[in-house]
């Protein structure tokens, strides 16, 4: 977990009222959610929202603790979209992303229709972690980038901007800024360093 303080430091965090404020995650909600839902979140992701809970990185990218009717929505919608490129002969042999999608789990999106989700079909206890993917549903057709499996290095070099992923077209990259900037979703109008 230390690793996501040492983060935190180096990012000027803004709060800002919302109506539904997003707590930071303890333990006990963890061993909660994934006993409810019969899931088992990477250890890197867990200790994110303990750390930082839902939060906006680089002015575009929101990274989300976990929500069934957030993830649910947003699978559907891909299936849709899915579907409808199916139909009109974009994608051909969509196996292989339906079976992603039946065991995704969406934890974040961006600005412009983008979705990061997990593998749960890839879960290992050797570095209790999944495969990352991020999917462009502004993507004709759809496709599904790998991102690797730590979740550290994909906040850090990817929604942060601290590396480029040279396999991503250059429109899906995000923009690297200095200094980082994060939102939190929480009640209050204080300005954090």
């Amino acid at each position: 977990m230390q690793q996501w303080y040492e983060l935190l430091s180096k990012i000027e965090i803004y709060q800002y009222e919302v109506d539904e404020p997003q707590e930071i995650w303890t333990e006990t909600d963890w061993l909660e959610f994934e006993s409810e839902n019969n899931l088992i979140l990477p250890a890197s992701y867990k200790n994110f929202c303990q750390v930082f809970g839902t939060i906006e990185l680089n002015k575009a990218q929101i990274i989300c603790c976990p929500n069934v009717k957030f993830y649910q929505k947003n699978i559907a919608i891909i299936k849709d979209e899915l579907e409808y490129q199916i139909k009109l002969g974009i994608i051909n042999s969509p196996e292989s992303m339906l079976e992603l999608l039946d065991s995704g789990f969406v934890f974040g999106y961006t600005s412009r229709a983008h979705i990061y989700l997990w593998d749960m079909r890839t879960y290992s206890k050797s570095d209790l972690s999944c495969d990352i993917y991020f999917l462009g549903l502004d993507e004709y057709p759809l496709v599904l980038y790998p991102m690797g499996r730590n979740f550290f290095e994909f906040i850090h070099d990817f929604c942060l901007g601290a590396k480029y992923h040279k396999h991503l077209p250059q429109h899906l990259r995000p923009r690297r800024s200095r200094p980082w900037v994060g939102s939190r979703f929480i009640i209050s109008d204080l300005w954090l360093k």
